[in-house]
C-alpha cells in the first residue's frame, strides 16, 4: 500500500492525493486504509517519511564511511544527493521539494541548531569540522556551511529536474562544476569579510 501511496502522490502531488485514489489502486476501500492510518495527513506524512529514509540511509553510510577522506565524503555525498534526485525525480518533488503539509519540517534545513536535530546535518557538520581540524577545509562555521551547501546542492537538483530533459553532457558538466565550486569554496575558504 505505502508503495503505490508513494506512486500516486508522486503523481498527483498533495493536492491530488486522496485515500480513496489510494483505495483503487490497491485494491482497498477508503475505510479499509483508514484501519491503518488515521488520516490522510499521517499516510502523506508515513510515505514522505519513507522516500526520505532512503535517501538519508544513503547519505549516512557516505558520511560514516572511515576509508573516505573528509573531500572524498563531500564528493560523494553531492553525488548521492543529485542522483537520487535525477534517478527518481517524482519521488524527490514530493519528498525534498515540500512546502507545505505534513512534510515541511522535515524539509526545512535552514534554521540553528539544525545539526541537533537532524541526523544528517550532525554527520555533515562534523565531516566538515573534521575536515577542518585536519586541514581539508578552511576554517569556517560549520553548521552554517552546512547549511549553505545544502541549500546550494538543494538548487541545483531542483532546477536540474525543472528543466529536464537536459542535454547529458551539459547536465555533467553542471554537476562536475558545483562540486568544484563547492570543493573550492570549501579548501580555499574565502576571505570577504570587508563586502
Amino acid at each position: 500500500m505505502l508503495e503505490a501511496g508513494e506512486e500516486l502522490l508522486a503523481q498527483q502531488g498533495l493536492p491530488g492525493f486522496s485515500m480513496r485514489k489510494l483505495g483503487r489502486l490497491v485494491g482497498l476501500s477508503e475505510a479499509a486504509i483508514y484501519r491503518h492510518f488515521s488520516n490522510k495527513d499521517e499516510l502523506v506524512q508515513t510515505i514522505i517519511q519513507r522516500g526520505y529514509d532512503r535517501l538519508l540511509k544513503t547519505l549516512e553510510e557516505i558520511l560514516t564511511d572511515s576509508s573516505r577522506s573528509c573531500i572524498q565524503k563531500t564528493v560523494a555525498a553531492i553525488s548521492a544527493y543529485i542522483n537520487f534526485a535525477l534517478e527518481q525525480p517524482d519521488l524527490f518533488k514530493v519528498v525534498v521539494m515540500q512546502d507545505a503539509g505534513p512534510g515541511k519540517s522535515q524539509v526545512n534545513g535552514l534554521k540553528r541548531g539544525i545539526s541537533q536535530s537532524r541526523k544528517t546535518f550532525t554527520l555533515f557538520v562534523a565531516v566538515l569540522s573534521e575536515g577542518m581540524k585536519k586541514g581539508e577545509f578552511a576554517p569556517a562555521p560549520p553548521e552554517i556551511t552546512a547549511m549553505t551547501i545544502w541549500a546550494c546542492l538543494y538548487g541545483l537538483a531542483s532546477r536540474l529536474i525543472i528543466e529536464s530533459p537536459l542535454d547529458p553532457e551539459l547536465q555533467n558538466q553542471i554537476i562536475q562544476r558545483f562540486s568544484q565550486v563547492i570543493l573550492g569554496g570549501l579548501i580555499h575558504g574565502t576571505s570577504f569579510t570587508s563586502l
